[in-house]
């Protein structure tokens, strides 16, 4: 597989920019692209000669072990067709060798795989590109949860305008919509605030209406934007970052909500940090994760998503812990049990319809 990165929040992008220049990498000025964040199932397609290869964020996919019908939508006639020009020109483009494989990266939104956001209404499922990269090396060594296994990616500034071009195979580019121009100068804290106020602007102003679906006669709320650095800081995966609107954030705040802070949340107890880390959004996001890597909502299942949400936790919340000067010792207790409490509250919901429908 080739993976797709997890993208931070910039309070993390801060953070790293200041342990470089301990180390004597000064960064001072980023400029970014931000695009529009769709509220749907990554999805990518890895082309290589011998075939197109459908994978969700965690798994290779197939016709007989889908992930929401990606699958079975990339091994339509049509779309294999348009995948395999796509690739020909982006290969051109960038000059890279047919035996190289070609990761197409892409968000699955539309009717059935997500809700609360107006790209679930749109009147067919679509396949927005949004990210090009090939993998340089192959994996030498068994991969340990939590570590990057791919540590070989290279990106490509190549995303195709396609504009309706494939719109008939339901195959479209995330730079056909809105993109915004920011640059971040770490060398003044004056520059950086109003640079991310006015990413909160932006932010806030998708989270009323996402451009991308109202593109397509459908009105309501989005999820936000994605960041992504250029020229010669593109590709580093470590200053990348996003900003969600409220109906989006993934973590409960304490305070005012805020799409993009330079610094991370202020806790002051294992309580509030557990209830920040563990809102009932992460929480359903790992019966999601459950639902894509085909592991059933039992309770078998529960070391599986205790063990995600620890994961997703100590990569998403580790500057708020830091801050709080808390220990991982002391919040796994109290994580695991409010996370047991609600993995057996959905259970026992799952139970009750089943029941009520007849089924025993």
């Amino acid at each position: 597989m080739i993976r797709y990165i997890h993208v931070h929040q910039l309070h993390n992008v801060v953070r790293v920019v200041a342990e470089r220049r301990e180390r004597g990498h000064a960064i001072t000025r980023v400029a970014y692209r931000g695009t529009v964040k769709l509220h749907g199932s990554n999805a990518s397609v890895v082309c290589t000669p011998t075939g197109l290869q459908p994978q969700s964020r965690n798994r290779e996919l197939s016709v007989g072990e889908d992930n929401l019908g990606f699958a079975n939508f990339i091994a339509g006639e049509r779309q294999t067709e348009v995948l395999r020009a796509l690739e020909r020109e982006l290969r051109a483009r960038i000059g890279l060798a047919e035996a190289k494989p070609l990761a197409l990266f892409g968000e699955w939104v539309g009717p059935g795989v997500q809700k609360g956001a107006a790209v679930s209404s749109l009147p067919a499922k679509q396949w927005v590109l949004f990210a090009v990269a090939t993998k340089d090396a192959e994996q030498t060594k068994p991969v340990v949860e939590g570590e990057d296994e791919d540590a070989h990616r290279r990106w490509f500034d190549a995303l195709p305008e396609l504009g309706d071009r494939f719109a008939e195979a339901g195959i479209f580019s995330i730079v056909d919509g809105p993109r915004h121009e920011l640059e971040l100068d770490f060398d003044d804290r004056g520059a950086l605030e109003l640079a991310a106020d006015r990413v909160e602007r932006l932010t806030r102003a998708i989270d009323e209406r996402c451009p991308w679906a109202a593109r397509f006669g459908v009105e309501g709320p989005g999820e936000g934007l994605v960041w992504q650095p250029l020229g010669e800081h593109f590709g580093d995966d470590e200053l990348a970052f996003k900003s969600k609107g409220d109906k989006h954030q993934i973590a409960a705040r304490t305070g005012p909500r805020k799409s993009a802070n330079l610094e991370p949340e202020q806790l002051a107890s294992v309580e509030e940090f557990v209830a920040h880390a563990l809102s009932e959004a992460r929480m359903a996001q790992g019966l999601e994760v459950l639902r894509e890597r085909e592991l059933p909502l039992e309770m078998r299942s529960l070391g599986d998503y205790l063990r995600w949400l620890a994961g997703d936790v100590q990569r998403e919340c580790a500057d708020e812990l830091a801050c709080a000067a808390l220990d991982w010792k002391q919040i796994v207790k109290p994580l695991n049990e409010r996370a047991k409490a609600y993995f057996r509250a959905q259970l026992l919901g799952l139970r009750g319809q089943l029941l009520g429908l007849g089924f025993e």
